[in-house]
Order: C-alpha cells, then structure tokens, then sequence
C-alpha cells in the first residue's frame, strides 16, 4: 500500500506546474504527503545564493543526515510554512520581481540557518576565551566553509589551520615563481632592451601619424 501511494504521489510531482519559476502552492501540499509517509522530504541545491552554491550544498547534506538519523529534529510544518511566507515577502521587498529572483537566499545569513540546526555555528564568545587569535581571524577575515567544522558534529581537527592560513593560500596565487628562483642576467638585459625598443617605437608611431 505504501509502494502504491508513493508511486502516486511521485506522479503528482511529476507534473507540478510553475508560474515565472515559483513553485505552486499545491506542491507545497505534495511534499506535506510524502513528508508525513517517509518522515523527511530534503530538496537539496534548489536555491540561487549570491555567493558559491557548493559550501552550501555541503552544509545541507550534513544537516540532512542527521535529519534521517534522527539526530536533528526540524521545525513543526506550520513554523517552517511561515518562515516560508516571511522569505518570500523579504524577497520581494528586496528583489526586483523577475523570473530570475524567486530562490535568492543571502549566503551568510542561509549558511548560519543551517549551521544552527546542525549545531556546529561557532560562538564568538567561546573562542574569544578560548583562542583569541582564531577569534579574530574568524570574525575579521574572509568568510569560509571552514569556520562550520571547528565544533559540533563534522568537526575537523584542521579546521583552526585552515583559517589561519587562507591568506597565505590566496596570496601563493599570486606568486608566479618558486622561491630562490632568478633569472639569468641575459634574460635581465633582453628584457630592458625590449622594454625600451618598445616604448620607442610608440614615441616613433606617435610622431609620424599624430604630430
């Protein structure tokens, strides 16, 4: 009986219709039944951050395993209507109302949501007792994924290295040549002479075409 009303179910989300790209109020009523029949109905990615949409992807499927261990229990489905509701009208006011912005979510703000209901958001006060240093980097430096694995469930033991180090790694980039490298003084010469051949040569083009 539950294989049949699942297959039911899976047919009337088939052919859910949208409108401008919003989703219809009766497939919020769908995903109530399969809710209600296998406990959980995650609906992972479908969403348009300003910012990168992997982080937050690895985010939602750790909270969703928890979820199906029974780990983590989610709001009531009134709560999690009204929330809904209450997004949708900040996304308006916000937003201008096209086709494109009907699944905007604010990358800081949805990734501390989540990080909330998975219990790993890190508190500020306790690691400004406890570690300073990394309390200053986390809060004043750039905003990344690891800052979500230095406590709670999914906690990584390099997490504090990698915050403290995520300038190095952006400014490595910059580097284009490995340490002790220099050139030969060959090399050094003929890039002066070029140099100078070149800005020549425009002071000659310049002279004959635009005096």
């Amino acid at each position: 009986m539950t294989d049949i009303k699942n297959k039911e179910l899976a047919m009337k989300l088939k052919y859910v219709q949208t409108q401008r790209h919003t989703i219809q109020v009766d497939f919020i009523d769908y995903m109530d039944e399969l809710a209600t029949l296998n406990g959980c109905l995650p609906d992972l990615r479908c969403i348009q951050p300003i910012a990168a949409l992997m982080p937050i992807s690895e985010l939602q499927c750790r909270l969703v395993t928890r979820v199906f261990q029974g780990k983590v229990k989610l709001p009531c489905y009134e709560e999690m209507m009204t929330d809904i509701k209450n997004k949708e009208l900040a996304m308006k006011l916000k937003y201008v109302q096209t086709q494109r912005h009907t699944i905007q979510v604010d990358y800081i703000d949805y990734m501390d949501e989540l990080a909330t209901l998975n219990g790993c958001l890190p508190d500020l006060k306790s690691l400004l007792w406890s570690d300073y240093m990394l309390a200053l980097n986390w809060y004043f430096g750039p905003f990344t994924p690891y800052q979500y694995r230095l406590n709670g469930p999914g906690k990584w033991s390099g997490a504090r290295q990698a915050i403290m180090t995520q300038w190095d790694r952006t400014f490595a980039s910059l580097k284009t040549r490995p340490w002790g490298f220099t050139e030969p003084a060959s090399k050094k010469k003929f890039l002066i002479f070029y140099f100078v051949f070149a800005v020549a040569f425009c002071f000659f083009i310049q002279y004959i075409f635009f005096r």
